[in-house]
């Protein structure tokens, strides 16, 4: 198999910032089906901005990045935190409501939805 045809077949790895607490162990059964997923078990944003590079350093990137609810520990999402994650990242997915303590900005140039 050749290094294109394997890189194809790998489902997309997913990282949760924190345990995803409100989601049922069905869902994340099926979830797991179609994506590689792991928790980054960080409680604030220091914890982030340390284990986020050393995550990735030890396997690969991470294709999508999932922000549960009680953010404030972590914020402002922007380049200082999430920076890491280029230039794989290509969705940073939150469970808060609106974005205003997301860097919309820095997201948009870095072709990040």
């Amino acid at each position: 198999m050749t290094l294109a045809s394997e890189e194809a077949r790998r489902k997309p790895f997913i990282v949760s910032l924190g345990d995803p607490k409100h989601v049922g162990e069905d869902f994340l059964q099926d979830f797991t089906r179609d994506f590689d997923f792991e928790v980054l078990p960080a409680t604030n944003r220091k914890e982030t901005q340390d284990l986020l590079p050393r995550l990735i350093a030890k396997g690969r990137p991470i294709d999508g990045f999932i922000i549960r609810m009680g953010t404030i520990p972590y914020e402002p999402f922007d380049e200082d935190l999430l920076g890491a994650l280029l230039p794989s990242c290509k969705i940073i997915a939150s469970a808060s409501a609106g974005y205003n303590e997301f860097d919309v900005d820095w997201m948009t140039r870095n072709n990040v939805w």
